[in-house]
């Protein structure tokens, strides 16, 4: 069978630290080079990466149990999501867990949330200087922080605290992966990051206590849920929280800086996105921001790939995808490709009015069953971000260029988000 093309030896070598270290521009750039689908060749083995939609389909649709999630997700995550959480679990375990956790996402729990998400947002903005140059990052962080807090906990937990508790944690895991090595030694940065997730463990158990002892079911949040199901451990819930936090705060809030800078500037994005927010009610539907987040996802996805280990070697097209390989396919890429997408990086909303993607060429939330749990929320977070923006607030970024994506496992904007914001004009 065909070759998969990508670079050998020495180049092959240099490529992988690239890809751990800088996966957004590593991966784009090694696309460029060898094609949309490409292998870096490193002996017996390969890493793969998948870019061209048809061949996306086979590695997104095709029996699951050719692959396994464990071995690469512990290594990159483990020490922050544990080691039950499905992100790192698989066959039997991953579908348990998975069932027992999706219903606290159902649409009626979606829909009660929008007051909330509302709420924090217009407390962000309430507190924003005016007519200065402030990083909207952190604030936005800050405020899709307690969102996810309040739909995990109600408000029995405080979100500064859990996130004061999980922080150096939830950087350790982000930082190239040449400066994460796994050890058992009780110093340096992963101690600091074992240390984090144990100080939110046990106020977590705490919590789970105190709910065990005074009843389960009547707040409705996601703990409640996992609770009231009486089927997980301790362990099982605290790990299931922690992804969920990670997947919550961290990826939605890359995601709003992206879109922010990209939208910011189109004068008639954003006061097409400032009518649609004057016209609609708290409950109504708001498809040019829907529009603005499919594009802006589009362009920049939380991650540039999700990998995984091939357990049952199998045909990929015209190549043959051997056991042993590290096989990843690529949001990035997919969202990227002009052969879907003309003029790729053109930022223009309009692109998801009215009619479906090509199939393959969306999909920065995965899909089937390890798509991501928390999509809606995610989705639902970001249009109301960008609605409620516009609507309250001019925006002006303080560079045009667009900055460089940093990061291993989420792609932030280099410099955060620098930006001044005046009254609505």
């Amino acid at each position: 069978m065909t070759r998969i093309p990508g670079p050998h030896g020495i180049a092959a070598l240099r490529a992988a630290r690239s890809v751990l270290n800088e996966p957004m521009v590593s991966i784009e750039a090694l696309a460029n080079e060898y094609g949309r689908t490409f292998a870096i060749h490193l002996g017996l083995t390969a890493i793969v990466v998948v870019g061209d939609r048809e061949l996306m389909k086979v590695v997104l649709t095709g029996p699951q149990d050719r692959y396994r999630w464990g071995p690469m997700f512990r290594m990159a995550l483990g020490v922050f999501v544990g080691p039950t959480s499905m992100l790192v679990s698989d066959g039997d375990d991953h579908a348990r867990r998975r069932s027992l956790v999706q219903p606290a996402f159902a649409l009626r729990r979606l829909q009660a949330w929008r007051s909330l998400v509302l709420a924090e947002y217009d407390r962000m903005i309430d507190e924003l200087p005016l007519d200065e140059v402030v990083d909207l990052a952190p604030r936005i962080q800050t405020a899709v922080r307690r969102i996810v807090v309040r739909v995990l906990f109600g408000e029995e937990l405080d979100a500064d605290d859990v996130g004061e508790r999980l922080a150096p944690a939830a950087a350790y895991i982000n930082r190239p992966f040449a400066k994460q090595p796994p050890h058992p030694f009780p110093w340096g940065a992963r101690e600091r990051a074992r240390a984090s997730r144990k100080s939110f463990d046990e106020r977590l158990d705490q919590e789970i206590t105190r709910r065990e002892r005074t009843g389960i079911g009547d707040r409705d949040d996601v703990l409640d849920v996992l609770l009231a199901a009486d089927e997980l451990s301790h362990r099982e819930v605290a790990d299931q929280v922690v992804s969920l936090i990670g997947a919550g705060y961290d990826t939605t809030t890359a995601t709003a800086s992206w879109l922010v800078l990209r939208s910011a500037p189109h004068a008639d994005v954003w006061e097409r996105l400032r009518a649609e927010a004057d016209r609609a009610g708290p409950d109504d539907l708001r498809p040019w921001a829907d529009a603005v987040v499919h594009e802006s996802l589009r362009i920049h996805p939380a991650g540039a790939h999700a990998p995984r280990a091939v357990a049952k070697s199998f045909d990929l097209g015209p190549y043959r995808v051997r056991r042993g390989t590290i096989i990843a396919w690529s949001p990035l890429l997919a969202g990227r490709d002009p052969a879907s997408w003309p003029d790729p990086m053109r930022f223009d909303p309009t692109r998801h009015l009215n009619t479906d993607p090509p199939e393959y060429a969306w999909v920065p939330f995965g899909t089937g069953s390890r798509s991501c749990l928390g999509f809606g929320l995610a989705r639902m977070n970001l249009t109301l971000l960008a609605s409620r923006l516009a609507q309250r607030v001019d925006v002006q970024l303080t560079t045009e260029a667009v900055p460089r994506p940093v990061g291993t496992v989420t792609a932030h904007p280099e410099g955060g988000l620098p930006v001044i914001v005046s009254r609505r004009r």
